[in-house]
């Protein structure tokens, strides 16, 4: 398995989550709002906090589909705050879609143990689409 960093654990996980349903309980139905809105006993979560709750929950609970960030500098994937997911293990050859567009096709191991497969939208992005193997 992947080095990664312990950050987070059951309890603080657990903590932020219930930090976010208070948020989203007084959010209602409204999409936007100020900050000086906001009561004080129930702060959105920060990016950094969003991204380590998805880490946690990514090697916790693995998911079967995940939507990542790939870095081809370093050949790996991430959350959007660069949080480490997994390495990619294989990467296909180039090819171009009926969209126009340019994918290849990647193989990974997630910092959780389990291997991904998957496409990644070279051209549109640095974002790919993983699906797991079945064992």
């Amino acid at each position: 398995m992947l080095e990664r960093r312990k950050e987070m654990d059951k309890n603080k996980r657990d903590a932020l989550r219930a930090q976010e349903e208070k948020f989203r309980a007084w959010l209602g139905i409204r999409t936007s709002y100020l900050l000086e809105e906001v009561p004080a006993d129930c702060p959105p979560l920060t990016n950094e906090q969003r991204s380590a709750v998805e880490v946690y929950d990514f090697v916790n609970d693995p998911p079967q589909k995940y939507f990542a960030y790939v870095s081809e500098k370093t050949m790996t994937i991430t959350t959007w705050m660069g949080n480490l997911l997994g390495k990619i293990t294989r990467v296909g050859d180039t090819y171009r879609c009926l969209f126009g567009d340019t994918r290849r096709s990647i193989h990974v191991l997630g910092v959780n143990g389990l291997r991904y497969y998957g496409v990644y939208y070279q051209s549109s992005g640095d974002y790919c689409l993983l699906t797991a193997n079945k064992r």
